[in-house]
């Protein structure tokens, strides 16, 4: 475990290199609002508000990125600033914005079921396009829409500085106790949540300390070296960061999923290796190029410490996936294995620095060395729970691309997925369903035959294959 010296959380901090990469993202596009992450629920039962503005006051407190503001020194330099206690020695607050469902004026009128839904969504959509400003703004935003005594809405929005996929999970997890504490008539300190043993700035300042990780570097210049930008299987040219989203799932029959688990273990490798190869295949069959990089997120918590807290280490890395058409798919698994590991192994240098290690050119709409992402769902993550109510989650039906084309594999055992997100300024929607369902005929092919060659796995159905054979023979074929 890394020892972390404690520094004054009133001097300012430098950011962390996963948050330099985002900063210089968001100055690119300061109205952006593509790196708001939400989490939304709807809460049935008996809400007790004023506890709940507690228990988000007990977390604020607790986690120094939920009350930072990123200020640019006179010569540019962006710093973490912590807001601290004030004069009466109280921290500052995130109040919950309240509002009665009578009250919003969304066009709906009435108050029936349709109603209501159509209220969420435009809730949800407004708090995901409001940008924060990140000098002034703290990075979190509270909503509380009351539908009824016992139905409520609650909207948590958080900008990406502040914040990663565990730290959701972390806050989810730390406001359920809080709140249950409450209720149960204790304080917030009598939660039983995990203690702190240091803090995000003092973790910023530490990474500002490091010597550049040289043999990192040379080995990502090593790594990427000759690599070429992957052309995407899309309806447009141009890069389509920034754009709306089109999101398709497709489930997975849980035998592919064991199927898959049996190839990895016999091929000494994880399910996502196998679940990252059959990406890569189709990748490779839509596009013909058989070395290119796909990216992919990795948690960034190498350091025991830093497992409890709030804030974004996040990093991203870029696995090459080298694909020889005769081979076969047991063959492609066991590479890519190879591939990953040998990527992980150098996961702790900051993206930001590969990019300038390699002379990627950073534009304001597009990732400097990969075009496809893909990452796993963590099913192991908290639940959002709140003691006498239940919670149901919410997500919007509207988001914004912050990849070309993104896949997000949740192959555990309760109703296995995959989905695929696509840029709408890339993509029409026919081209993304047919690609997502060759994603899928592509999962169950290299799950049922790891002997099948790679340029031989079906991805077309029989209904797509006679219209294709019918263009082509100069018939008209009814489907």
């Amino acid at each position: 475990m890394t020892a972390y010296a404690s520094a004054d959380a009133r001097e300012p901090a430098p950011l962390a290199p996963q948050q330099r990469g985002l900063w210089f993202l968001q100055q690119l596009r300061p109205d952006t609002s593509e790196y708001n992450l939400q989490v939304a629920l709807r809460l049935h039962g008996s809400l007790d508000v004023a506890n709940l503005r507690t228990a988000i006051g007990h977390v604020v407190r607790r986690h120094e990125p939920l009350r930072t503001r990123i200020v640019p020194d006179p010569a540019g330099v962006p710093h973490q600033h912590v807001a601290g206690r004030d004069e009466d020695g109280a921290l500052p607050r995130i109040e919950p914005e309240f509002a009665e469902f009578a009250d919003l004026d969304d066009g709906a009128g009435g108050t029936g079921t349709g109603s209501v839904e159509q209220t969420i969504q435009g809730v949800l959509r407004e708090e995901l396009d409001r940008p924060f400003d990140l000098v002034t703004d703290l990075p979190m935003r509270v909503r509380l829409i009351r539908f009824a005594p016992d139905e409520h809405l609650l909207v948590l929005t958080f900008n990406h500085l502040a914040v990663d996929g565990v730290s959701l999970s972390i806050v989810s997890a730390e406001l359920t106790r809080t709140y249950a504490a409450l209720i149960d008539g204790r304080t917030p300190d009598e939660a039983d949540l995990p203690p702190l043993a240091t803090s995000y700035s003092d973790f910023a300042r530490r990474r500002a300390q490091h010597t550049t990780d040289q043999a990192g570097l040379d080995f990502w210049r090593a790594e990427l070296d000759g690599v070429a930008e992957l052309p995407l299987p899309a309806d447009r040219p141009g890069h389509g960061v920034g754009a709306g989203m089109i999101t398709l799932r497709r489930e997975i029959d849980p035998g592919t999923v064991r199927g898959l688990s049996g190839l990895a273990r016999e091929s000494g490798t994880s399910l996502f290796s196998a679940a990252l190869s059959c990406y890569a295949l189709l990748l490779h069959r839509c596009t013909g190029r058989t070395d290119f990089l796909i990216g992919t997120p990795v948690a960034g918590r190498t350091d025991a410490v830093t497992q409890s807290l709030v804030g974004c280490f996040l990093n991203t890395v870029c696995v090459r996936v080298m694909i020889e058409p005769d081979g076969t798919v047991a063959e492609l698994v066991q590479t890519t294995g190879a591939a990953l590991s040998r990527t992980l192994q150098h996961q702790n240098v900051p993206f930001g620095e590969v990019v300038r290690a390699v002379g990627a050119q950073r534009g304001n709409a597009r990732n400097p060395l990969y075009t496809a992402f893909c990452s796993v769902l963590d099913e192991a993550a908290p639940a959002f729970q709140m003691a006498g109510i239940r919670t149901e989650p919410v997500v919007a039906d509207y988001a914004i691309a912050r990849f070309d084309l993104n896949a997000t594999f949740a192959l555990g055992l309760h109703r296995p997925t995959i989905q695929l997100e696509f840029s709408d300024a890339l993509f029409e929607h026919d081209t993304a369903e047919r690609l997502a369902d060759r994603l899928a005929r592509v999962f169950d092919w290299v799950a049922a035959d790891n002997t099948l060659r790679v340029s031989d796995v079906p991805l077309v159905g029989r209904a797509e294959r006679d219209i294709v054979l019918s263009l082509l023979n100069g018939r008209r074929t009814r489907v």
